[in-house]
């Protein structure tokens, strides 16, 4: 079966059907060079786009971006961190963030493509921070033959601009360290925040 970007976005539709008002990202870091940079959709493969900066400017619709929620979820703050593809003939495509690992890093791609079969959940914090919500038991805690005791569900900022080089794209991007310190050397950490439009 052939991959269909429209019906991929209409599996994402879907499921996070309750869409918040538009919203901008922006890195806030203690480097100056970082602070208030503007995440961007940046093209890195067809209907795939990473999160890129190139400077302070809003430029809508490539910094435009929503937070989709299911009509089902017991906490509508989390969902799907969303951004729509545009193409010709009207085309809108909802593109949920999911993310990519390399097994040589642990620095961890954001992408946005459509459909939602790797959807990774986000929400903002009452600071209006970008956080991955993570309900699985953390495994630092296993003991070989007894079940681990459920957790609550974490939020966690493991943000950090980094240049990265997907496909031969390479550009200052946003990225996630999964562990430990970043194998990139270029990566700084950051927080995300956003900004209503």
């Amino acid at each position: 079966m052939k991959f269909s970007p429209a019906l991929a976005a209409l599996a994402t539709a879907q499921f996070y059907t309750n869409q918040s008002a538009p919203f901008t990202l922006r890195l806030a870091s203690d480097s100056p060079a970082l602070d208030g940079q503007v995440l961007e959709a940046a093209h890195i493969g067809a209907a795939i786009e990473g999160l890129a900066f190139f400077g302070t400017t809003v430029s809508a619709p490539s910094t435009t971006f929503f937070l989709n929620s299911t009509r089902t979820s017991a906490d509508p703050s989390i969902g799907a961190l969303v951004w729509t593809l545009h193409g010709g003939d009207g085309l809108a495509l909802s593109s949920a963030l999911s993310f990519l690992s390399d097994a040589r890093s642990n620095v961890v791609y954001p992408l946005f493509a459509p459909g939602a079969a790797a959807v990774v959940p986000v929400g903002f914090d009452a600071a209006d921070r970008l956080f991955v919500r993570e309900a699985a038991p953390d495994d630092a805690a296993f003991v070989s033959g007894v079940e681990p005791a459920p957790s609550g569900p974490a939020a966690l900022y493991q943000w950090h601009a980094c240049w990265t080089d997907y496909e031969g794209y390479y550009y200052p991007s946003l990225a996630w360290v999964s562990y430990g310190p970043p194998r990139n050397p270029t990566c700084e950490p950051v927080n995300v925040t956003r900004t209503l439009a």
